[in-house]
């Protein structure tokens, strides 16, 4: 019950500073799509927003007995001029001697942005991480990319789980794309499950059936905790 319960502050645990206002001005919708900045919003091709103003998904935490491990992330300005990246934590407690942070890192390959990401850990300790990628060259897509061993960047890399520019996927209408990202692991044999909302080629929000789920399962071969 409500009334039962308590919140207290486990840690305060400083990180690398990162700007998370993309475009405070317009909510954070200035991520592009191909055609966006031909009009303004509501107008048929917007820009896409960012919600950089939370975490995204939830922290997952894993208990490996002597050693707890919590994985998050959210979306931040990765270089400075508004290029929408995934900013991703590993903290650690070793022993129950108190959390801190092991790992962290801003993933933005290239040019595009990548935002609306979800980060899960497996028995093995890897990292899988999926999102959103857009730019005014690159339709609407789904990516994931991974991370196995000590290693603080995501070294398994990027596989497009949905291409938006085979079908020259645009959202209009709305800033909103893929609002529901979610990484799980499979308890039965350990891969990744990614789930991600996305709205259907040429739909608009009001319609029934303009939205779609993508549904991807991969497994991250070697690699083992650290």
């Amino acid at each position: 019950m409500p009334a039962d319960s308590t919140i207290s502050e486990v840690a305060k645990i400083p990180v690398t500073p990162f700007d998370s206002d993309l475009c405070p001005a317009v909510r954070g919708r200035c991520i592009d799509q191909p055609g966006s900045g031909t009009g303004t919003f509501p107008d048929n091709i917007t820009f896409l927003e960012g919600i950089t103003d939370r975490l995204m998904h939830r922290l997952q935490v894993r208990d490996f007995g002597n050693d707890k491990r919590a994985v998050v992330n959210h979306t931040v300005d990765a270089d400075g001029n508004g290029k929408a990246g995934v900013r991703w934590y590993e903290f650690r407690n070793h022993k129950d001697r108190g959390w801190t942070l092991k790992k962290e890192n801003t993933f933005s390959p290239d040019g595009d942005h990548r935002w609306m990401g979800s980060i899960a850990m497996n028995l093995k300790g890897q990292t899988c991480l999926g999102y959103s990628i857009s730019s005014q060259t690159t339709y609407p897509s789904i990516g994931v990319a991974a991370g196995r061993g000590d290693s603080n960047h995501m070294n398994v890399g990027e596989f497009v789980a949905f291409d938006g520019n085979v079908d020259g996927n645009v959202q209009t209408r709305t800033a909103r794309w893929g609002d529901y990202s979610a990484m799980a692991i499979d308890p039965v044999d350990d891969s990744c499950w990614y789930t991600q909302e996305h709205a259907k080629p040429n739909s608009f929000i009001g319609e029934q059936f303009g939205w779609a789920t993508k549904i991807l399962q991969f497994e991250l071969k070697g690699g083992s905790r650290k």
